[in-house]
């Protein structure tokens, strides 16, 4: 049993393998106050995986990582309390400000954000890779870090405020358009939904976090390639809430 801090929260982990800890390293903390959320694995939450991973991966079957994906998904149903919610996204710090890119796995969000690390260098790192969590606190609205970055590892204990969010489209042409709330709200709702983090108990603050996220952050379609010129749409788009590509408007 160990303690982790993630987005400003206690989590307490009572797990079985090593492997959660050491991937949590960098978030352990010592817990001198009760933690906020407490999450265990028992053989009845694992059965169901173990039969879902065999018929998935049955060479690649492992307890530790099926421990992993269980305990960070026990996490997720609390977070609504903390007017927190996870989201499926690969998130970018750049000069103190954070951008997130969502998309189906595979589609390519964390080629965006490598892009990101290419154009801008030193002022840019990679908060999360898959697993971010968006926190509200003291009237702001944050990107969060976690452990649990996706198969690439990308992490980085650290909370930042969020700018906006794109959602990812394949296209030969640049270009980003803010989506309407109602549209934002439905996009976030589809691109998110996990089977682990519906409790029929959280579902009416899940969706009030949502909401207030709409509300907040400007959220956003970006119509890309891989180019360093998808960077630049992408970031002066999020920043000014315009294309940079639009007539009559300054390039970099």
């Amino acid at each position: 049993m160990f303690c982790i801090e993630i987005a400003g929260l206690l989590v307490e982990i009572d797990n079985r393998y090593e492997k959660i800890k050491t991937q949590c390293k960098d978030y352990i903390v010592e817990a001198d106050q009760e933690p906020d959320i407490r999450v265990a694995t028992t053989d009845k939450m694992l059965e169901p995986l173990v039969q879902w991973w065999q018929e998935k991966d049955p060479q690649h079957l492992s307890m530790e990582d099926l421990e992993i994906y269980a305990l960070h998904g026990r996490i997720y149903p609390w977070l609504p309390q903390y007017d927190a919610a996870w989201m499926h996204a690969s998130a970018v710090e750049v000069d103190g400000k954070g951008y997130a890119f969502t998309a189906p796995s595979g589609y390519g969000k964390t080629t965006q954000s490598k892009l990101w690390l290419e154009y801008f260098g030193k002022r840019a790192r990679i908060i999360n890779g898959d697993n971010p969590i968006i926190r509200f606190m003291d009237g702001d609205c944050y990107i969060c870090g976690t452990p649990f970055g996706g198969s690439e590892g990308y992490q980085c204990n650290k909370k930042i405020p969020l700018v906006g969010i794109c959602y990812l489209n394949h296209s030969e042409r640049n270009r980003i358009t803010r989506m309407e709330p109602e549209m934002a709200f439905s996009q976030i709702i589809q691109s998110n939904y996990d089977h682990r983090m519906f409790y029929p108990e959280n579902l009416k603050p899940l969706m009030e976090i949502w909401e207030r996220i709409v509300e907040h952050v400007s959220i956003w379609q970006l119509y890309c390639n891989r180019s360093f010129e998808a960077v630049e749409v992408a970031y002066r788009g999020m920043n000014e809430g315009r294309n940079p590509y639009m007539k009559g408007y300054p390039r970099f």
